[in-house]
């Protein structure tokens, strides 16, 4: 049974709001338990942990997508969590998963398998079994696959054996199932989880997961997971669990690599990219790959570094594999190359535009590769993430960035009434306040953030009254206390 850490009681609801906020995170449900931020914060027994352990004898740096899942499957309850990377997802249930095999006791007597995890594609089985199978051969757990593109005979040979999880693609399953009746036993399965559930939507092969659903105990543990699709899932998903916490996470990586080198540069103005490239190819040659934001303005900066410094810039539209292969070459573009794409002796990639979001910022992020971010004032709204994300990567950065944070919440989350990045130091000045109050806009800053019971649920719109608002409804209530006495009067 999961007991909070000491720690993660005493944390600050403050704390757990940050995090939900720098990672983007939607949630759904009723008592959630609180993310954990540490391995340590998961409690798990000492003979467990060793399975876990490093070398060294450290544990894993927690993703943030562990940190969320880890408290919720540890603690029994059922979960529908949507994230648009696969960036530590499988960590996400591979740890309690391998807790709660272990602590049953079908998994003692050995009865048939006490988990299973359902998954449309091999590639997907592939993955699973790449990051599983070292700690499944540590704690003693023997798994089985059963899938269409691998010899039946051997996976039937393989079921008559003892095992303990099954990872199984539904229509194979039914298969072998409907062949052998006695073959298969799932009725000891008490920990179900559904992977990419969005390519069974997509396959069509939806009911197959219900049939082979039907086969497991009705008190059973659920996991569902999937990429970003639309809000049905919340009400499709619901057909495999109950009492569910659904969570969405848009931002799931924690923070960056600590040897990449990420430097962060608040200005108002655009051109400085071009002083920036100036110094970098005045020493020497270097290969510098150039983000903005639109295909205008990376027109507009191919002819200033033209006309101005007389360099060769490549044409995104048509030259990117040109610039993979050669050295020393520039390239300005507006979409994001994959990590896929190795790009030899890249020296530096500059951000003249800050992305549209913070994921995309940390996609871009190369290993040996210097990185430069113009930060202006129309990009207030990432500060506070940006700084989180340089915190946990140990990078320095200006503190003006941490200012320009507390302005964009001080100004109500308006780019409009943001100050100038010279006037970051002195915050929010009160002729600044009194220009936001004559505007009509006084909720932006008497706004202030509502939460349920658990701090989730409820957007950042809800707002303060203004004292004229209070008054009119004192005045209205006043009004029909009036009219109810006038009703009394009358029935008397």
């Amino acid at each position: 049974m999961y007991v909070e850490h000491d720690e993660v009681k005493k944390r600050k609801w403050f704390d757990t709001e940050k995090f939900l906020d720098v990672h983007e995170v939607k949630f759904t449900g009723f008592r959630c338990p609180r993310p954990l931020f540490k391995f340590e914060h998961a409690n798990f027994p000492e003979s467990i942990s060793k399975i876990f352990a490093n070398e060294d004898g450290t544990y894993p740096k927690l993703t943030a997508f562990q940190c969320l899942c880890w408290p919720i499957l540890l603690s029994g309850r059922d979960l529908i969590a949507v994230s648009n990377s696969s960036y530590g997802k499988h960590f996400g249930y591979a740890f309690p998963l391998i807790v709660h095999i272990k602590n049953q006791h079908a998994y003692l007597d050995k009865k048939g398998p006490c988990a299973m995890i359902l998954t449309p594609h091999q590639p997907s089985k592939d993955d699973i079994l790449s990051i599983l199978k070292p700690y499944l051969d540590s704690a003693q757990i023997r798994p089985v696959c059963v899938y269409e593109s691998e010899n039946k005979n051997i996976q039937i040979a393989n079921l008559k054996e003892s095992y303990d999880l099954m990872i199984a693609n539904p229509t194979r399953l039914l298969e072998i199932i409907n062949e052998n009746q006695n073959l298969v036993d799932l009725s000891h399965i008490s920990f179900l989880i559904i992977d990419e559930y969005i390519q069974f939507r997509k396959s069509q092969t939806m009911d197959f997961v219900k049939d082979i659903v039907e086969y497991l105990r009705a008190d059973r543990q659920t996991a569902v997971f999937s990429r970003l699709v639309p809000s049905g899932i919340q009400r499709q998903g619901d057909e495999f669990v109950k009492n569910c916490i659904f969570f969405e996470m848009h931002h799931d990586k924690e923070s960056a690599d600590d040897e990449i080198k990420q430097i962060v540069e608040l200005c108002d103005k655009y051109l400085k990219a071009i002083d920036l490239v100036d110094k970098l190819t005045t020493d020497r040659d270097c290969k510098i790959l150039i983000y903005a934001k639109d295909k205008e303005k990376c027109l507009n900066l191919n002819f200033e570094l033209k006309r101005q410094l007389d360099l060769e810039v490549l044409d995104f539209r048509k030259e990117e594999h040109l610039f993979v292969s050669t050295p020393n070459a520039i390239m300005t573009t507006f979409k994001n190359i994959g990590l896929e794409i190795n790009i030899p002796d890249l020296n530096y990639i500059i951000n003249v535009d800050f992305p549209p979001n913070l994921q995309t910022y940390m996609d871009r992020l190369r290993k040996g590769v210097v990185h430069y971010t113009f930060f202006s004032r129309e990009d207030a709204k990432h500060a506070e993430r940006l700084v989180y994300c340089l915190k946990q990567a140990r990078q320095e950065y200006d503190q003006h960035l941490s200012t320009m944070s507390k302005a964009w919440l001080e100004c109500g989350r308006d780019v409009r009434f943001m100050p100038m990045i010279q006037e970051l130091e002195k915050g929010l000045s009160k002729p600044l306040q009194e220009m936001i109050l004559s505007s009509g806009d006084e909720e932006h800053i008497t706004g202030s953030y509502k939460a349920d019971s658990f701090g989730y649920g409820y957007g950042r719109g809800a707002m303060k009254r203004s004292d004229s608002q209070a008054d009119d409804m004192i005045d209205d209530e006043d009004d029909e206390d009036d009219d109810e006495e006038q009703d009394e009067d009358l029935g008397n």
